[in-house]
């Protein structure tokens, strides 16, 4: 019968939990500790052996569907200066970026995408790559909610991948301990029930104690063979 990444997910929860909890009082703390480790070991081995490989949507990523909304020609620079003066008009009226966003045409997130790395929101802030990067996501979902051809073409691509995708995210940080908010979201995202599944086998601590474990070995060095 075929495990289901949630099934296999519970699995390795629940051997890494025996694993670390492992204490023979017949055998030296060296001993244990490497019983331990090697329990750990082989349920890691277990669950990468089953975690999806992450795969690549076909056709045009979204970097290079932005960039062909991006003006160029002389005619489509002359309407980026016209859009680019109503944003900033809007700006300066207490608009926020994301609600001109939501509203805007082609023309004007074209205008908003080439004037983007200049705002001062982005210029002066230390995450400014970070903020741009959002707003640019913004402005794909709006050029999809407009239609766009290759907009929706990558959504869908995204959506065929996307369970396999959050998946590998998910079990792949599993190994290391704790799942990341992020890796939920984007496995909620794909497949709530899934999600659900996946946080119903999380085991109070054990994330902790995986990274304890791993700390504790780095400390040590290898464990001797110790009976």
């Amino acid at each position: 019968m075929t495990t289901t990444p949630a099934e296999a997910l519970r699995q390795f929860r629940a051997a890494a939990r025996a694993a670390l909890d492992i204490h023979d009082p017949d055998k030296t703390p060296e001993a244990n500790a490497r019983a331990r480790r090697d329990a750990l070991t082989r349920a890691r081995e277990v669950l990468a052996a089953q975690i999806p490989a992450a795969v690549e949507p076909t056709g045009p990523s979204r970097a290079e569907i932005l960039d062909a909304h991006r003006p160029v020609t002389a005619d489509a620079l002359a309407v980026s200066a016209r859009e680019w003066e109503k944003v900033r008009a809007l700006l300066d009226a207490g608009r926020r970026l994301d609600q001109i966003i939501a509203g805007a045409s082609p023309a004007r997130l074209g205008a908003i995408l080439d004037n983007l790395e200049i705002m001062p929101e982005v210029l002066v802030s230390s995450e400014g790559d970070q903020i741009a990067a959002e707003f640019e996501g913004l402005i794909f979902d709006r050029l999809a909610s407009l239609g766009d051809d290759a907009a929706t073409a990558r959504l869908a691509a995204e959506g065929k991948v996307a369970a396999p995708n959050a998946w590998s995210r998910v079990m792949t940080e599993a190994l290391a301990g704790e799942v990341t908010t992020g890796a939920y979201s984007a496995l909620y995202l794909a497949d709530p029930e899934a999600c659900r599944e996946a946080q119903a086998s999380e085991i109070p601590g054990l994330g902790d104690a995986i990274r304890r474990s791993d700390r504790e070995q780095e400390r040590s060095g290898p464990v001797a063979d110790a009976a």
